[in-house]
């Protein structure tokens, strides 16, 4: 039997070492986009390196990421090409700094970075969070993507009855510069009930109980259709967590859904029995205690949710605007007993300032934590929100912690902030919150600035919130260079729905204003409505209006300020009103 032996020739071993050489300068290059579609030619993702083309697959995690391998140590971009004539179609502006590692991050196609630092808030002298469990769903330097894929059948039907409330089986990918997740048996719809009316539409996304994205399964992504800011409602929560308030943060990502890019949301947490555990118990454990919502006005009754008293029978507010969203797991209390009380308590709390009462007034603490409704309120008044309790006996959640039995304010949609919407911008400028809409007569915020130990709290949490406008404006500049290039793309794709906001026009539509979501509700209207500006509102949110022109100022709409604009006219007039 012949012995085989290891070919040990000088040519043999410059060419295993010349190999292995090669293979320890490959990287796996790593990038999420589509390739343009055309109809003439076969068109594929590649990395273009020393102006050879490498071409990048498809990966089995999702479609919409692209993988393949490169040389490494070399300055590169991604490109899509025609794979019949390895032409050149589409192609990055700038080579990108070469990959030192095996692998690169998972970048976005056109972008200029994948990471990037921006400015924070600094927290407040008397923030508390509460008990919030640390998770990282929310990175304020990377902007993650979100891949929904479902049965295209299905996707066409979600759309084409989009005031209809239907939600779909879909699976879920979610990238971020570092790692993949992926989730089954996810239900996807889309969400909120004016939201349906625009042809940029938000989306609900609901994880089975079994799986958890960052510790959450109900989230929002919220389109911002109607502020081409793209940072209101960001901002808006983004202050409320530096003053400490129990409330969902926000974050932006990208979303396809199946092989069509959709463009740039805010991904919020929506509020279940998993955020209860999350906000305020760690995280651990499974108590809690009873949700209510106050959703404006119900479909059966004019009564709405601005926390009147209507007699000791449940019935009165199971029947209004307000919506039982989670149990006490204590109690399994299935009515509004709660609630009713709560309401009870105001009244007689507002009577007996009326009467000239002598009764304590420190039974307030014992119902309710009146520091967070308190900077609630402050915050409605100096971000000019139309579409919150004050303005609209809506857009709130109220929480009764199961130890200590008192109810907490949440705060929730608020994108509708700093001079946005159809209502007198004017008089949302009002520096003096007595002159506010909404402040003298809403029960809960009535009855506590009737006390003056209240309203001085109130003044001094006015003072303190202020130093957040004073500080915004390096953060406003930080946050539209994180955008910019996003912004962009997200007005380069489609909307999903064709024709204009707010007509509900299209081959289904006798279908879906006949039966559709938004039947189910009667929607308030704000105290400061105006007709004429919404006239306007009906007019610019169907126009362009560039991005740095909805941040500065000067946008020719009476239905639209700039951020920058808004923060310096109403600072300057609530500091006039409290001489600072």
């Amino acid at each position: 039997m012949r012995e085989q032996r290891h070919n040990s020739s000088p040519i043999f071993i410059l060419a295993y070492l010349f190999a292995s050489l090669v293979a320890a300068h490959k990287a796996t290059y790593n990038v999420i986009g589509i390739p343009v579609k055309n109809d003439q030619a076969t068109v594929a993702m590649g990395v273009l390196v020393d102006g050879h083309i490498h071409r990048l697959y498809p990966s089995n995690r999702s479609l919409v990421l692209h993988q393949g391998e490169a040389p490494n140590r070399k300055h590169y971009r991604y490109v899509q090409y025609n794979l019949d004539t390895n032409e050149i179609i589409d192609s990055e502006a700038e080579d990108r700094p070469p990959v030192k590692n095996t692998s690169s991050l998972n970048e976005f196609y056109g972008r200029s970075w994948t990471r990037k630092a921006t400015k924070k808030f600094q927290s407040l002298a008397h923030s508390v969070h509460f008990n919030r469990t640390h998770t990282d769903l929310h990175p304020s330097d990377e902007i993650p993507t979100i891949h929904i894929m479902s049965a295209e059948e299905d996707v066409n039907q979600l759309h084409d009855y989009y005031l209809k409330d239907i939600d779909i089986p879909a699976n879920m990918t979610y990238l971020r510069a570092d790692s993949i997740s992926s989730f089954t048996n996810v239900r996807f719809k889309i969400g909120g009930r004016s939201s349906r009316l625009f042809t940029k539409l938000s989306y609900n996304i609901n994880l089975p109980k079994d799986q958890k994205l960052k510790g959450y399964r109900k989230l929002k992504l919220r389109a911002a259709a109607s502020d081409p800011s793209y940072m209101r409602e960001k901002l808006a929560y983004d202050m409320l967590y530096a003053a400490g308030m129990p409330a969902s943060q926000a974050s932006y990502v990208r979303l396809f859904i199946n092989d069509r890019a959709i463009g740039l949301f805010l991904l919020v947490e929506k509020y279940d029995d998993t955020w209860l555990k999350n906000e305020f118990h760690g995280g651990v454990g499974r108590k809690h205690g009873v949700l209510y919502e106050g959703k404006g006005i119900g479909k059966d009754s004019q009564t709405s949710s601005d926390l009147s008293y209507h007699g000791s029978n449940t019935a009165s507010y199971i029947e209004s605007a307000y919506e039982l969203k989670e149990l006490d797991t204590e109690e399994k209390s299935s009515d509004f007993h709660d609630l009713m009380e709560l309401t009870k308590f105001i009244d007689a709390q507002i009577k007996a300032v009326k009467e000239a009462s002598n009764e304590t007034k420190d039974a307030w603490e014992g119902h309710l934590d009146v520091r967070v409704f308190l900077t609630n309120m402050a915050f409605e008044f100096l971000q000019g929100s139309w579409d919150g309790y004050l303005q609209n006996a809506e857009n709130y959640y109220l929480y009764k912690h199961p130890v200590n039995k008192r109810f907490i304010w949440i705060p929730w949609d608020l994108e509708y902030v700093m001079g946005s919407g159809p209502v007198s911008i004017s008089r949302l400028l009002e520096g003096d919150y007595r002159q506010f809409d909404g402040i003298s007569h809403r029960p809960l915020i009535k009855g506590l600035l009737d006390n003056t130990k209240y309203r001085k709290i109130f003044d001094d949490t006015l003072r303190e919130l202020i130093a957040l406008y004073d500080q915004s404006f390096p953060v406003i500049d930080s946050l539209a260079e994180f955008l910019q290039q996003d912004v962009a793309w997200d007005q380069s794709q489609p909307h999903m729905r064709d024709g204009f906001s707010f007509l509900p026009l299209g081959p289904n539509f006798v279908e879906n204003v006949l039966l559709n979501n938004l039947s189910q509700v009667t929607a308030p209207l704000p105290l400061s409505m105006d007709y004429m500006v919404a006239a306007d509102y009906l007019i610019r949110i169907n126009q362009h209006i560039s991005f740095d022109t909805a941040i500065e100022g000067n946008t020719e709409h009476s239905s639209l300020m700039g951020v920058k604009e808004w923060i310096r006219q109403k600072s300057e007039s609530v500091k006039k009103y409290l001489l600072i």
